[in-house]
């Protein structure tokens, strides 16, 4: 556990490669430390997870067989080691996670505010590739604000949902194709899922 006043890009960079080549026994957080105040009480120590393991706590290597997996497990693990193998091939454009059961992989963009995750959703066909915002409204209120120069400056629309009974919000493209069945266009749907999370990125970075 790393705990820092401010988390920058090299503390960051640093936590998700540990928890990327160590042992799967071992699990690496990175941790923001804020003090708060409530009326008249003594500042109070709040601590805020910044980065951690792609599944939190990583399954042992005897359960990523397929024997232990159900269907939709197998083919997400199987999807993100051929999306790892693609991201490296175009030179590492971001950092590759640990491939997992899970159905999202998270991409850390310069600030614990926001980060981007694409999402495999194969029921309805679709890769999501979001910005997420774990809970920050004033924040999706001010890139909405500036929504019309957004959406022009990427050259295509998004679904902007603040998600007012949930403390996070999302800013959403989705890619259609996904098909667990039929892997043909796989190196298409990533290859369009690197350049989406680049200029996403790179996008709204100037705002946040």
């Amino acid at each position: 556990m790393w705990i820092v006043k401010e988390a920058r890009e090299e503390h960051r960079s640093a936590i998700e490669w540990l928890n990327n080549n160590t042992s799967t026994n071992l699990n690496f957080f990175l941790i923001e430390i804020h003090a708060y105040k409530i009326g008249n009480s003594d500042p109070a120590p709040m601590f805020q997870v910044v980065e951690q393991p792609n599944d939190f706590i990583k399954n042992n290597k005897s359960s990523n067989s397929n024997d232990s997996m159900n269907k939709s497990q197998s083919q997400r693990i199987e999807f993100w080691n051929q999306f790892n193998n693609v991201v490296i091939e175009r030179g590492k454009p971001f950092n590759i996670r640990k491939a997992t059961t899970d159905h999202w992989y998270s991409i850390a963009i310069g600030t614990s505010e926001a980060h981007i995750d694409i999402t495999l959703v194969n029921k309805d066909s679709v890769i999501g590739v979001e910005l997420y915002i774990p809970d920050n409204k004033e924040l999706f209120d001010k890139l909405f604000e500036n929504k019309e120069e957004i959406e022009k400056s990427l050259g295509f629309k998004l679904e902007w949902r603040r998600l007012d009974n949930s403390k996070a919000s999302r800013i959403i493209y989705y890619i259609r194709g996904l098909n667990f069945d039929d892997h043909s266009n796989y190196t298409e749907l990533m290859n369009k899922s690197i350049d989406i999370v680049v200029i996403l990125r790179d996008t709204f970075k100037k705002y946040i």
